[in-house]
């Protein structure tokens, strides 16, 4: 008897994208080419291995980034300064500065390019170059970075995707979007195509803490209040050159807030087998609002010459740990004992206390 037979549906084709992908096509790059380059693919339409530029290309070995308000900002290679990275977007140098977003930032005013202008969905691939070749134009000594953005002819005929994703910070107690979409397409057989892309990001974040701004000693922050000053010191050791204390102790409270908008364009003509036109369209705006609250007191900024700080009040203080407090004569005396007595010596004026009341002082 014949075994029975099904029918099955045969499957011409099957297609798996994703992470691995990405990584196989940025290997290729790197044996393909005759330099020395590390490259970071879209894992997917629109969709980079991180949320920013900089933080993805952290990941290639000898780079390094700095960081502004919690976000890559400016790259490192091998050591040398943003200023000395080249950076191109398709092919073509591009610069990109923007003022500090945070206290300790600062207007970018040299050669460095902060990649936090940009948003990550607007690119597909990274390639930092870091040995010159002959086909790349001069001009760094850390690196030559390219990022490229999305063309038609990336994707087979018409492609359309679009992505969200929110975020909520409970400090801050705000939900941060972001939003990107890319349209393509090509005519007339392939010869012709046509991309836009944009993306949309918010974030608002939200500091708490307690600092000292710096630190000051006696001369520069004298006039404390002499009458608070403790039995176990006196105001001059507080006064002196080598008592440090904080110039402004004070509780602060720091929003941010920021929005990017990134969008770009694209078309791209296949003359015939030897000629391609392209022409690339990239628009990026960027803003960010800082707000520092602080709770001080006045009191703690002034110099001995604007006054001193007669609010300020001595509740503890320690002198050299040798020292010894009497607690008969109330006076501070040196660890250097009367070989005759067990008594210690005053080292101004000369005198002696014959009290045995005298113990270390914490």
């Amino acid at each position: 008897m014949a075994a029975p037979t099904t029918a099955t549906d045969e499957l011409e084709e099957i297609i798996v994208t994703g992470f691995r992908g990405s990584l196989e096509l940025a290997l290729d790059d790197k044996k393909k080419s005759a330099a020395a380059i590390d490259s970071i693919r879209s894992e997917d339409i629109a969709k980079f291995p991180d949320s920013n530029l900089a933080e993805s290309v952290q990941r290639i070995p000898g780079v390094s980034i700095a960081r502004d308000a919690g976000e890559g900002r400016n790259l490192t290679v091998r050591g040398l300064g943003a200023q000395f990275t080249r950076v191109r977007i398709n092919g073509m140098e591009a610069m990109s500065t923007t003022g500090g977003t945070d206290s300790s930032g600062g207007a970018n005013r040299n050669r460095s390019f902060d990649f936090n202008v940009f948003a990550s969905e607007l690119f597909n691939s990274i390639t930092a170059r870091k040995t010159a070749s002959a086909d790349v134009e001069e001009g760094s000594l850390g690196a030559t970075v390219d990022l490229r953005t999305a063309r038609p002819f990336d994707y087979p005929g018409f492609t359309a995707v679009v992505s969200g994703k929110a975020a909520y910070n409970d400090l801050a107690e705000e939900t941060d979007p972001r939003a990107s979409f890319l349209i393509s397409n090509t005519f007339a057989d392939g010869k012709f195509g046509a991309l836009l892309s944009a993306a949309y990001t918010e974030r608002s974040l939200l500091e708490e803490g307690f600092g000292t701004v710096r630190w000051d000693n006696g001369p520069s922050s004298g006039g404390l209040n002499p009458a608070s000053t403790p039995t176990n010191i006196t105001i001059g050791q507080a006064n002196a050159a080598s008592t440090f204390l904080p110039r402004l102790p004070r509780y602060g409270v720091l929003t941010h807030d920021q929005d990017r908008l990134g969008v770009t364009g694209s078309l791209q003509w296949q003359v015939n087998e030897k000629n391609l036109i392209n022409l690339d369209v990239l628009y990026s705006d960027f803003n960010a609002d800082r707000d520092e609250n602080f709770l001080e007191s006045i009191s703690f900024s002034r110099t001995a010459a604007q006054g001193g700080k007669p609010q300020t009040l001595i509740r503890d203080g320690a002198i050299a740990p040798t020292a010894r407090w009497c607690t008969v004569c109330s006076t501070v005396w040196t660890s250097v004992p009367n070989p005759a007595t067990t008594n210690w010596k005053r080292s101004s004026p000369i005198s002696l206390c014959r009290a045995r009341t005298i113990s270390p002082i914490a």
